[in-house]
């Protein structure tokens, strides 16, 4: 289900993960339950010729043509990040999760000019995890850190900062609008599960649509610009 629906909200996911079970000896602390055997599940996906992108060697984001693509990608995939709340589960609904993004989970495939080609996410862990954060202003600072963490190997951090939170604003407009557009299709996607407060995934999901609805495109991006080291007024 969280597959489907972050594949709903335009992330680039591997095209096939599989599901696997091994069975495991426990060789824990407790040892009464040693030589029991535990299932363990475990995923497996197609391998990716690509970097992580917080990887990527100082010497290739040099190269501006090189850095501005990767920071229209990592602005682009920002958003729908975002939007579904990929976390650590958050302590209580009052404190965020800490983000997870640009963490080693974003694969860059270059293509043959040695330009960056496609942005995988290959693992989408944590979609959904923090759904009870009222606004995504919360988060500013967070999605500041893929262009602040570089700040030192860009040849023009600034360039890059305006492409990555350009990029970034069209995605979140573009899902934003298109939710808009087809509302009865996104609520109705999963009203076959059950639905419980608690965090059923069916109310996670629509919860999450309704912070999307009510989010301030502009207020958000100027609140991550302001985080931003390269762009953010001097004080």
């Amino acid at each position: 289900d969280r597959r489907l629906a972050c594949l709903q909200f335009g992330m680039r996911l591997p095209p096939r993960v599989t599901m696997r079970r091994v069975a495991e000896p426990y060789r824990g602390p407790r040892k009464e339950f040693h030589g029991r055997s535990l299932p363990v599940i475990y995923f497996e996906r197609d391998y990716l010729p690509g970097v992580a992108a917080n990887q990527i060697p100082a010497r290739r984001l040099h190269d501006s043509r090189y850095a501005l693509t990767l920071a229209r990608m990592l602005g682009k995939a920002a958003a729908p990040n975002l939007i579904v709340g990929r976390t650590v589960d958050p302590i209580s609904e009052f404190v965020p999760g800490t983000v997870l993004f640009d963490n080693g989970d974003e694969i860059i495939v270059e293509g043959s000019d040695g330009l960056p080609q496609e942005l995988v996410l290959t693992d989408h862990g944590g979609a959904f995890a923090d759904w009870t954060t009222p606004s995504l202003l919360s988060f500013a600072q967070s999605y500041a850190k893929p262009v602040n963490s570089r700040h030192h190997d860009l040849p023009d951090p600034k360039l890059f900062a305006d492409a990555y939170l350009r990029s970034f604003k069209e995605e979140l407009v573009r899902l934003q609008s298109d939710y808009r557009r087809r509302k009865p299709a996104f609520d109705s996607l999963f009203k076959h599960l059950p639905y419980d407060e608690a965090g059923s995934f069916a109310c996670r999901w629509a919860k999450v649509l309704r912070r999307l609805e009510a989010t301030d495109v502009e207020g958000l991006v100027a609140a991550i610009g302001r985080c931003i080291v390269a762009i953010a007024p001097t004080p």
